[in-house]
């Protein structure tokens, strides 16, 4: 019967060192995914309940450092519940083992981090990554004492070609605080990519991450799930493709200052959902929010806009794109980021297929603003003009990012269009 490996001291575990095995030397971008890494040391825990490998108590920093094993049938596979800057790399957790036909069989959690400074896969290269895989609950599960840990350039929830499926229940579940996770692909899980619950987990970083394998399919729910009064999350730079629920949502259990910017957006059920089912329409904005915080971003409003009109005329072309934005007064900045796509989402609210330009509004009671109401509601101008970039017939959508983060669904969308050619009644042009 399998037993648990406790580490009470330094360890490093390279099995790598044996022979035949191979490290993996692909990247997890378009030009190269996948994961062709031949880990021959390989761990089975026999479906016993047990976990494979787990920290003791009185450990230091830097005392465990896994590479290139592979792992099946454990309830954890390994348990980071003690000391701190562990690490966990080049390793496999699910899926056919090199070419040799066979397959890892799943256990309950991949990965469960308690403790702090911990780094999960690559800072030393594409030899560093981890496959991540067939757990039915959690690929990584980061709880409430799990701080400042990176997850960084692991395939979690797809295969070795990074096509098929190894399906997670969640790929990465997130309760801790100021953790990162970087550089990862991480789609095909039954659940969402990354999922941040609970009222410790804050300013948490999502960037630079792939939630679609491919271009294709990204996960069962969401790319990015928010809830359970998370708050003051920062999700930037990352790429949503067909994800079934949204790109990212932030649930009506979640709070604000979850900031969600840069990140672009195709084939979601919403790319950035905010609250209830549907798309939240836009109301009056008091700005009033009880020192706990305030669910779903606050209600941010999006902006309006009105049109997307393009010029050829110039070189480069010119698109002026015309629009509102109504919020409350601030001394302090709202950003609004515009992106365009080549079609409208069917809820017309649009995605974002790739970022065109952005431009920071200060709200106040100044000429040029309509406010109404106690403290001041105001409407203002949220035009952009772009050179280039945009196409007729293609769409434009735009979110709001107030200075403390709290981020906007995407607005309506606007199908960019070629001013209407007025005709003259004399040849000189003179009316």
């Amino acid at each position: 019967m399998p037993t648990t490996l406790s580490v009470s001291d330094q360890l490093f575990i390279n099995g790598y060192s044996q022979p035949q095995s191979l490290t993996n030397s692909f990247g997890n971008d378009e030009r190269n995914p996948g994961w062709n890494g031949r880990p021959c040391v390989i761990l089975d825990g026999m479906d016993s309940g047990v976990t494979g490998i787990s920290t003791a108590s009185g450990l230091g920093s830097e005392s465990l450092d896994v590479r290139g094993l592979a792992f099946e049938r454990f309830a954890t596979a390994i348990s980071l519940t003690n000391g701190s800057g562990n690490r966990v790399r080049g390793s496999q957790f699910g899926g056919e083992v090199g070419s040799t036909g066979m397959v890892l069989r799943g256990g309950a959690t991949a990965i469960r981090i308690e403790s702090a400074g911990n780094t999960v896969g690559g800072t030393g290269g594409n030899a560093d990554d981890n496959l991540i895989g067939s757990s039915l609950n959690t690929g990584v599960l980061l709880t409430a004492t799990a701080n400042q840990n990176v997850i960084s350039g692991n395939r979690i929830g797809v295969d070795k070609n990074a096509m098929g499926a190894l399906v997670n229940g969640t790929g990465i579940r997130i309760s801790g605080a100021d953790n990162e996770v970087r550089s990862n692909l991480i789609a095909r899980n039954s659940g969402s990519g990354v999922q941040i619950r609970d009222a410790t987990a804050v300013r948490n970083v999502i960037e630079d991450n792939q939630f679609h394998n491919q271009g294709i399919l990204g996960n069962g729910s969401s790319g990015v799930e928010l809830s359970l009064s998370a708050r003051d999350n920062d999700i930037s730079g990352n790429t949503f493709i067909g994800n079934l629920s949204a790109g990212v949502r932030v649930a009506s259990s979640a709070l604000d200052l979850n900031r969600i910017s840069g990140n672009t957006f195709s084939g979601n059920g919403l790319a950035i959902h905010l609250g209830a089912a549907g798309v939240s329409p836009n109301n009056p904005d008091n700005g009033l929010c009880l020192a706990g915080g305030c669910a779903a971003n606050n209600g941010q409003n999006f902006p309006e806009l009105v049109s997307a009109l393009h010029s050829a005329s110039a070189s480069p072309s010119n698109t002026l794109i015309t629009g509102t934005l109504r919020t409350v007064v601030s001394t302090l900045p709202y950003r609004v980021e515009y992106y365009v796509s080549p079609a409208c989402h069917v809820l017309r609210h649009g995605e974002g297929a790739r970022q065109i330009g952005s431009r920071s509004i200060t709200v106040s009671t100044e000429a040029g603003s309509a406010c109404t109401g106690a403290p001041f509601e105001c409407t203002v101008d949220a035009s952009l003009s772009v050179s280039g970039q945009v196409q007729p017939g293609e769409f434009i959508s735009a979110i709001t990012i107030a200075n403390n983060g709290n981020t906007s669904e995407f607005s309506g969308c606007v199908e960019v269009r070629v001013p209407p050619v007025v005709a003259s009644i004399f040849r000189n042009g003179f009316e």
